[in-house]
């Protein structure tokens, strides 16, 4: 995959995207999504296009997920065609509050879409899905969650 030319622009999208999560910058992670994205909240809900996973992000951001921090991201990018790729990304996600605004174990977040090169040579993600999972060990391996974010589909 590193001497893949297409590797160097997915990785920029990689980066920004955990930046953008970690700075809690709703406007800036929608970038990150092509205009007519769909994503999956944490709840299953479907979102379509950067105007609504934008608001999904900002509510987020300023309620139960305004002091989280990502920390060990790790990813996985496999091409699936040539303007086609999928992107399985995870990182464990603390700070994160529970509806009565008392703190949460860290977590387990992941990300995994479909990305397609955009017109401009750079690469959106296309169909998202997030979920949290109860990191290894404290439930056992991939063990749901004790719950999706709060407010996290208002």
């Amino acid at each position: 995959m590193a001497d893949d030319p297409r590797t160097p622009v997915i990785e920029a999208l990689v980066a920004a995207y955990v930046e953008f999560f970690g700075r809690h910058d709703a406007a800036a992670l929608t970038t990150c999504y092509a205009p007519d994205a769909d994503l999956a909240n944490f709840h299953g809900k479907p979102l379509h296009g950067k105007e609504e996973i934008q608001a999904f992000f900002a509510r987020a951001f300023q309620k139960n997920l305004a002091a989280v921090r990502l920390e060990n991201p790790e990813h996985r990018v496999r091409y699936v065609a040539d303007h086609v790729a999928t992107l399985d990304l995870s990182a464990t996600i603390s700070g994160e509050k529970d509806p009565k605004g008392a703190p949460r174990p860290p977590r387990v977040l992941r990300c995994d879409g479909t990305l397609v090169q955009n017109p401009n040579g750079g690469w959106w993600i296309v169909v998202g899905h997030l979920r949290l999972q109860n990191p290894e060990g404290s439930g056992g391996k991939g063990a749901p969650s004790a719950g999706p974010p709060a407010d996290a589909d208002s």
